[in-house]
């Protein structure tokens, strides 16, 4: 996978985040956070030092040449974003439907 692969799959990820958030569906934000956080480190374990805090800001004009974070502060808050996923997993009291997925709906 390149940077660009890499980063394209993050960008899909913060749609989903603002999915999640539109449609009030918190339920889906710690499966969210998971796959950020995996993207996230799949691209530093690749790259090293990449942009992290301020990346994935080009579509909304915000930020076009975010800069690079060290990959051990990358770290540091991807085990924090994961401790906090899995806190929201533990805590989870609304159940997903699966009738939503099309991974899992009988095919014809």
């Amino acid at each position: 996978m390149n940077w660009d692969g890499i980063y394209s799959r993050l960008s899909y990820n913060k749609s989903l985040l603002d999915m999640i958030d539109y449609f009030k569906q918190p339920e889906y934000l710690p499966f969210a956070r998971i796959l950020r956080a995996f993207n996230f480190s799949y691209a530093s374990d690749l790259y090293g030092d990449i942009p992290y805090s301020q990346a994935l800001g080009a579509k909304s004009g915000n930020n076009s040449k975010p800069a690079y974070d060290r990959q051990q502060d990358i770290y540091v808050d991807l085990v924090k974003e994961l401790r906090e996923a899995n806190d929201q997993l533990a805590a989870q009291t609304k159940t997903i439907n699966g009738k939503q997925d099309p991974c899992l709906r009988a095919t014809p």
